[in-house]
This record gives structure tokens, sequence and C-alpha cells, in this order.
């Protein structure tokens, strides 16, 4: 009984350390700065997804390419090679 009766007040103790600090951490930060810091990290993955929308976009001669023209040329050429395997 007594080592059960230490074990509970060790336990007890150790709760209210617990306690306390979680108390000291929520005092060091508010619910309005968690707020502000997710709006900024949201904003700068918005801006990076902008970023890599521009680096992805075709420059040059590929810019000029239309993807329908493109996938008619390759069903013509694949109908081609086809008629050269028959």
């Amino acid at each position: 009984m007594l080592e059960g009766a230490k074990a509970t007040t060790e336990t007890v103790d150790a709760l209210r350390t617990g306690a306390s600090a979680m108390k000291a951490m929520q005092k060091a930060t508010n619910i309005d700065d968690v707020d502000k810091t997710m709006d900024e990290i949201n904003e700068q993955t918005e801006n990076m997804k902008q970023i890599q929308e521009a680096l992805s976009a075709p420059i040059g001669a590929a810019a000029d390419f239309d993807e329908d023209e493109l996938e008619a040329e390759l069903e013509e050429l694949e109908g081609a090679e086809l008629e050269e395997q028959l």
C-alpha cells in the first residue's frame, strides 16, 4: 500500500509540474500570434505555388505548340507505323 501511495503521489506531482509547464507555454503564445503565423505560412505556400507554375510554363519554341495539333500528329504517326507493321 505504501508503494502504491508513493507512486500515486509521484504521479500527481508529475501531473502538476506538467500542467504548470503547459500554462507557462500558453502564456508565451496566444491564439492571435498562431493565426498570424499560419496566415503567413499559407501566403508563402501560395507564393511558392505561383512561382512553380510560372517556372513550369513552356518558353520559347515549346510555347508555340498546340496540344491538339500534337495529339493529331502522334495519332497519324502511330497509324502510319501500324500500317508499316501490317
